[in-house]
């Protein structure tokens, strides 16, 4: 799980540098992807710090079109 998340959150570098939803869209997945491998391996601390950050990806969401 962590593999694809890594992956999908290089994909979406090229796109967050230019601003393009697209790449706010793989950010997003890459950070799900994240969640559930803390859910999947009981860390408690990932699960925390991944909804802090899907919450910070969330109020980002604006500034990509």
């Amino acid at each position: 799980i962590s593999l694809l998340s890594s992956i999908l959150l290089l994909v979406a570098v090229p796109g967050l540098m230019k601003r393009r939803l697209q790449g706010w869209t793989f950010l997003f997945w890459s950070e799900v992807l994240g969640l559930v491998g803390a859910v999947v391996t009981l860390s408690i601390v990932g699960v925390v710090f991944s909804i802090i950050w899907l919450y910070v990806v969330f109020q980002m969401k604006s500034y990509y079109k």
